[in-house]
């Protein structure tokens, strides 16, 4: 008996050990799935100063490749600029000294009502592009601010809040009212706040004040800070350089190389057949008073018989290398007047 009591007291430390080996790989391999379930998106660009903060408020310093999570806060110092493509396929450049906050990413492909993305702007802003939560679930995705938010209906919209402080003033470079902006490039939003709802449509742009009194209102003059230039990650021509000033790199739209890259990454897109099929030419369909399907259309032996009957022809001469002599229409003259009898004879004397 102390024998036996003596063999499980050896064993003890070793089935300890085995069961803390198991439940430290078991929870290393739960972490790791809840961590990878929360991947939002990935840095296809970062120029300037950029880090993320993560719920820990354990910082890192954005890179491109950077993974993004849900719950991190990402900010971006002066003259700074950080593509981020989301795993929905959508996008955001987030602007100089923008501070926002990815609260929640839920992408579901095999149920697109259950796909959500709700973000969080405490300063700063940023232009998205929508993906396929916008696209298949617009009322999931959110634009969150202290005292308005904006919902889209699959968009390509910038929004910036303004503070109501002088340093949020000097960054801008101009004298902006302090509130939330949104300007839409494509598709529709609208903001809403407790004072109402206001819908913008491409080109508008929206500004609702900080004050909760004043209802979203559409602005008449485009604000200086949508007006800003970028030029970064230059290695296409279209990205910035020389074209920037034209338009290329003005709006925060993602670069065209972090677009190619993004698009590389995916699913590898179908090759173009080698000999490629002409599609079929759709018969034009017939014009009115050119023929129908009842009123057939003239045969050119019946329009040239028609033209025959109408307009005189030349006969054709028989001497070769001597041209036919044109036929002179001849035209109808007036009936002449009878000549006038001739007068009486006079009469003989007798």
């Amino acid at each position: 008996m102390q024998a036996t009591s003596s063999a499980a007291a050896r064993c003890t430390p070793i089935f300890r050990s085995l069961w803390l080996a198991l439940m430290g790989a078991a929870c290393m391999a739960y972490g790791g799935t809840v961590w990878a379930q929360n991947a939002a998106a990935r840095v296809m660009v970062a120029s300037g100063q950029a880090k993320a903060v993560d719920g820990l408020g354990r910082e890192r310093v954005l890179e491109k490749g950077a993974e993004l999570f849900t719950g991190d806060k990402v900010q971006t110092g002066d003259a700074s600029l950080v593509q981020i493509r989301m795993n929905d396929g959508g996008y955001l450049s987030v602007r100089a000294n923008t501070e926002m906050v990815i609260d929640r990413f839920v992408f579901d492909e095999k149920d697109p009502s259950k796909s959500s993305f709700l973000v969080s702007l405490l300063r700063g802003g940023f232009r998205s592009i929508t993906g396929l939560i916008g696209r298949n679930n617009p009322s999931g995705y959110q634009i969150r601010a202290s005292t308005a938010t904006i919902g889209i209906r699959g968009t390509d919209h910038e929004p910036v809040l303004v503070l109501d402080t002088p340093q949020a003033q000097a960054q801008l470079q101009t004298q902006a009212p302090p509130g939330l902006y949104d300007k839409v490039n494509e598709g529709e939003t609208f903001i809403t706040t407790s004072s109402g709802v206001l819908a913008l449509k491409r080109g508008d742009i929206g500004f609702a004040p900080l004050a909760n009194n004043m209802p979203p209102q559409v602005l008449l003059k485009v604000p200086d800070f949508y007006r800003m230039e970028l030029k970064t990650d230059g290695r296409d021509p279209k990205d910035g350089g020389a074209n920037a000033g034209k338009g290329a790199g003005n709006m925060l739209r993602p670069s065209v190389s972090a677009r190619r890259e993004a698009q590389g990454q995916g699913q590898p897109q179908a090759a173009e057949p080698a000999n490629p099929v002409n599609p079929p030419v759709k018969p034009t369909p017939p014009t009115a008073g050119m023929g129908s399907a009842t009123t057939p259309v003239l045969t050119p032996d019946q329009k040239r018989a028609i033209l025959q009957a109408i307009t005189p022809t030349a006969p054709r001469s028989t001497t070769p290398g001597v041209l036919p002599t044109p036929v002179v229409p001849t035209v109808p003259t007036a009936p002449t007047a009878p000549a006038p009898p001739p007068p009486p004879p006079p009469p003989t004397q007798r």
